[in-house]
Parts: structure tokens; C-alpha cells; sequence
């Protein structure tokens, strides 16, 4: 891939909302299973940056609601899924925000 189309595919990526943790000269050097939190309540991305593992426990205790059957609307920056519960929002967040596989079970 090219400069340009590397360059492109990095914008897309950026307005769909996905996260690159793979590091570049510009960004700081980061462990590949950290990801950037970019849940935004109208005050701006949250951009703390977790280990992918811990994503779940920091959306639970830092952005979502106490455990329900409440929909809500994905607040990840530039996704506009709405009426979804609490606990299908974390999976969501998982496979298509940050791109993790769900775990198979032996």
C-alpha cells in the first residue's frame, strides 16, 4: 500500500470511528492490545487509553449505567446506533469499534 492509500485508509478509519493502535512516528508508542476510549457524552471523547482486555470494566465504571435492561444510544464517537441494551453495547464496542473477535468457547 502505497503512501496515499495508507494515508486514506487512515482518514476513513478516523470518521468511521475505529482506533488505530498501531504506533507511527506521530503518535506515542503504545502497547498493540491498548486502545484509545472515545465514548463521547457531549463533552468530548473521553480518550483514555485501557488495555482492550480492560475496555469492558472501564465503560462499565466510567460511562454506562448500572446493569438493566435499559436501551441506550452508542455514544462512541461517530456511531449512531441507538436502542440498544447496556450489555450488547459492550460487545458492540468490542467487535466493531476496536475490532476484537469474540472468544470462542472450548
Amino acid at each position: 500500500m502505497g503512501q496515499k492509500d495508507s494515508e486514506l485508509f487512515k482518514a476513513l478509519c478516523a470518521e468511521l470511528g475505529f482506533v488505530d493502535t498501531v504506533p507511527s512516528s506521530s503518535q506515542p508508542q503504545s502497547h498493540a492490545s491498548d486502545c484509545v476510549c472515545k465514548w463521547d457524552d457531549g463533552h468530548g471523547p473521553c480518550d483514555v487509553t485501557v488495555n482492550k482486555e480492560e475496555i469492558a470494566d472501564h465503560l462499565s465504571s466510567s460511562h454506562l449505567p448500572p446493569s438493566g435492561r435499559a436501551r441506550m444510544k452508542c455514544l462512541w464517537e461517530g456511531c449512531e446506533l441507538e436502542h440498544i441494551c447496556r450489555d450488547t453495547i459492550i460487545r458492540h464496542i468490542r467487535q466493531i469499534h476496536l475490532g476484537i473477535k469474540p472468544r470462542r468457547q472450548s
